[in-house]
């Protein structure tokens, strides 16, 4: 695994983002709970937060020796989040469930 990532530091750097990851899920979710947002619609908006923060963290800190003037990991954003509400739209089955859009 550390052959994939080059050295041990970036081993350690991605460890550590992904840690981030779990701290920043939980949080976001505590927020959104407190802030009244229901649980099953909190849970893939904190989700969402995190990738988006591990994405960013491990582009700019993690693998910042890299090459970042390639477009493919803009692209690679975009995918994800064309793909975040599932091939078969969980996530307006969800929201339509709690109530955050009106059913059909």
């Amino acid at each position: 695994m550390v052959a994939v990532l080059g050295t041990p530091r970036t081993f350690v750097k991605f460890c550590l983002t992904g840690l981030s990851g779990v701290v920043v899920n939980l949080g976001s979710f505590h927020i959104l709970l407190e802030l009244g947002v229901h649980k099953y619609l909190a849970s893939p908006i904190a989700i969402e937060i995190s990738v988006i923060s591990n994405f960013f963290l491990n582009n700019y800190w993690t693998f910042a020796d890299r090459d970042l003037s390639s477009r493919k990991r803009i692209r690679g954003l975009r995918f994800h989040h064309s793909l975040a509400a599932g091939p078969r739209g969980e996530l307006f089955d969800v929201c339509r469930a709690v109530g955050v859009v009106a059913a059909s």
